[in-house]
């Protein structure tokens, strides 16, 4: 079959350059057009708050918000997000199989 459409079919090769940085996400937004799916990673700092329990609450009281910083933003095809979701699936179950269940996860929109 791949002779009549003259495709050819080569294996990848993984790279992941040295330049590549590492960030802990532990926000994450997705979002969908028509054909496409808009995944937003996020990292949330928690602001550093100093002093007595009075004064940290104080400063909490002030605040407006706590910014979470867009650390990757990948766009891919619906089907794309299927092979993703399976991949995550079948990879969670293994997790959940060699070391547990992780009851204290909190779920992501």
């Amino acid at each position: 079959m791949e002779e009549e459409t003259g495709r050819v079919r080569l294996p990848l090769t993984w790279f992941i350059p040295d330049s590549i940085v590492s960030k802990y996400a532990n926000n994450v937004v997705i979002q969908h057009t028509e054909t496409d799916f808009i995944i937003s990673f996020f990292e949330v700092r928690p602001p550093l708050l100093l002093g007595n329990s009075e004064e940290v609450q104080e400063r909490i009281a002030e605040m407006d918000s706590v910014q979470a910083e867009c650390i990757a933003r990948i766009i891919m095809h619906e089907s794309q997000a299927r092979g993703l979701l399976g991949a995550l699936e079948r990879n969670l179950e293994l997790h959940s199989r060699k070391y547990g269940d992780d009851e204290d996860a909190e779920p992501t929109e």
